[in-house]
């Protein structure tokens, strides 16, 4: 019995936690662009055509 409702918690937590908490943890992020002023290196790396292409 106690097991099936850790085990419901633990369905509820990823099935409907996870994705409702996710884009609220990612908040904090998008301060990086007014930090950086959106002039990040990588954006100048792929302005610059400095990325490599792995090759198989």
């Amino acid at each position: 019995m106690m097991t099936d409702f850790f085990s419901f918690l633990g369905w509820l937590f990823v099935n409907v936690g996870v994705p409702v908490l996710a884009p609220v943890t990612l908040l904090p992020l998008l301060r990086f662009n007014r930090i950086y002023g959106g002039d990040l290196s990588s954006a100048r790396a792929e302005r610059d055509d400095q990325f490599v292409a792995p090759v198989n």
